[in-house]
C-alpha cells in the first residue's frame, strides 16, 4: 500500500512546500505484513469461498489466555519487570469518567469483566482445520 494523496495548489501552498499527509499514512514507509499473518488471514478468506462455510455464522479461532497473563508475557519479552495489575473499582471508573470521556466508556462496559467470555470456536477447527496463533506469536507479530 502506497501513501498517494491529491496535491492542491494554492497561495499558501506555493509558499510553502510542507505538505500534510492523509491520516495512517507513513513517513518514507509502507505497511508490511509479515508471512505467517498473511497467511493466516489467507486461510480465513479460503474459508468463506468454501460451500460449507455459507449459511451461518463462525467464530474465527480465539487466543484463550487473561490480561495478566498476557501482559506478564509482553514484559518479559521487552525484558520490562513483571506488570503489577490492579482491577479499579467502580467509584475510581467514576471519578475517571468526570475527567475523560473514554474512562466514561470503560465504566459503561465494566459488566464485560465480571465474567469470563465463552467463545467456542471448535467447530470451525473441525472443519476446517484451522487453528489460532499462540499466545508467543502473536505478540511477536
Amino acid at each position: 500500500m502506497s501513501c498517494t494523496w491529491p496535491v492542491r495548489r494554492t497561495a499558501a501552498s506555493a509558499t510553502s512546500s510542507r505538505r500534510r499527509r492523509p491520516p495512517g499514512c507513513r513517513r518514507g514507509r509502507t505497511r508490511r505484513r509479515s508471512r505467517r499473518r498473511t497467511r493466516r488471514r489467507s486461510k480465513l478468506v479460503a474459508v468463506s469461498g468454501d460451500e460449507r462455510a455459507w449459511g451461518r455464522a463462525w467464530h474465527a479461532p480465539v487466543i484463550t489466555t487473561t490480561v495478566r497473563h498476557a501482559a506478564t508475557d509482553l514484559a518479559e519479552r521487552h525484558g520490562a519487570p513483571e506488570p503489577r495489575l490492579e482491577s479499579l473499582t467502580e467509584r475510581d471508573l467514576a471519578l475517571l469518567s468526570f475527567a475523560d470521556p473514554l474512562w466514561r466508556e470503560f465504566a459503561e462496559m465494566s459488566y464485560m469483566s465480571e465474567r469470563p467470555f465463552i467463545v467456542d470456536d471448535s467447530d470451525i477447527r473441525d472443519t476446517f482445520g484451522l487453528k489460532s496463533s499462540t499466545l508467543r506469536e502473536a505478540l511477536a507479530a
